[in-house]
């Protein structure tokens, strides 16, 4: 199935904005056409008149102001779909040239967890340290994350505290009491229902697409 709109209003030398995802994620329930945005219309921003809201999905699926949709018997080969918004099929070095077949197209979301708090370089009380962190994944769910304080030496499991289904983030928290003061290195890594946890080396690909290695923050305890 084809999703098309208008030229980028924000950025009109862009070319249409046209892609395909596959029919069955097309009909699945949860994909939705839509025109409100909690209960009020759905601003400009966000895709008015009508957007498409692919669950699960990467954002160049959720098409924004809609104008068109096309079922086709085969993949788009728009610029959108053959240029860009790709990955490689398998691992590569850093700076390789791909070719389109050596390519797909993203689909799916990976597993991710992130720390926002506490902040890099920041310092924090050696009493108590509280990490506090989101994961999330695509059309599974966060079954469990774990943070280590040693570098990725050791590894222990952090509490969900809001978010325990599908297509949700989920908000985890650790409570952790330092052996003494110092500079440590804090990580987090999540795992799926597809048994899928983050590396500590992302799949390189040249734009950046779907990063979701293991997330680091360095702090200063006192």
């Amino acid at each position: 199935m084809i999703f098309d709109r208008a030229v980028e209003p924000f950025v009109p030398t862009a070319p249409d904005f046209k892609i395909s995802i596959p029919l069955e994620k097309a009909l699945w329930p949860e994909t939705l056409l839509a025109f409100e945005m909690n209960g009020s219309t759905l601003p400009i921003y966000h895709g008015f008149p009508l957007r498409v809201v692919v669950l699960g999905w990467g954002g160049s699926a959720l098409v924004k102001w809609l104008t068109n949709i096309h079922i086709s018997t085969q993949e788009f080969d728009g610029f959108y779909i053959v240029e860009k918004y790709r990955h490689p099929k398998f691992p590569v070095k850093p700076g390789t040239k791909l070719s389109p077949k050596d390519m797909k197209v993203l689909s799916e979301l990976g597993v991710k967890s992130i720390i926002p708090s506490p902040l890099e370089e920041s310092k924090t009380s050696f009493d108590k340290v509280l990490i506090k962190g989101y994961a999330w994944t695509g059309e599974a769910t966060i079954k469990k994350v774990e943070v280590s304080t040693d570098g990725g030496k050791t590894w222990e499991k952090a509490k969900i505290t809001r978010g325990e289904g599908r297509y949700v983030w989920c908000r985890w928290e650790y409570e952790w009491k330092p052996s003494k003061p110092g500079y440590y290195t804090l990580m987090c890594r999540a795992t799926d229902s597809k048994g899928r946890s983050q590396p500590y080396i992302p799949l390189w690909n040249q734009d950046g697409y779907l990063y979701s290695a293991i997330d680091r923050v360095s702090i200063h305890v006192v």
